[in-house]
């Protein structure tokens, strides 16, 4: 098991965006995965690996505060060992 993620949630969505000059409507997956940013840069080449698109949504967003023990079973399972 290579812990990149703590977990990782998995929703059916509609998206409607713009690409190529046309207004396009899928039905996606969103992936939420919880990890932490050292190991940001595995993560997105996991999903850059394994993404059928071609710009691939992969953003990160700080945690500025949380329940300090889901915080630190994110830090506990993610670390390389």
């Amino acid at each position: 098991m290579h812990r990149l993620a703590a977990c990782v949630s998995i929703l059916p969505v509609a998206s409607y965006y713009q690409w190529k000059g046309k207004l396009v409507n899928d039905h996606e997956y969103l992936m939420l995965i919880k990890t932490c940013s050292e190991r940001m840069s595995e993560v997105t080449k996991r999903v850059l690996a394994h993404s059928s698109y071609e710009v691939p949504e992969i953003v990160a967003l700080r945690i500025s505060g949380g329940h300090k023990p889901y915080l630190d079973w994110i830090e506990k399972e993610t670390a390389q060992r």
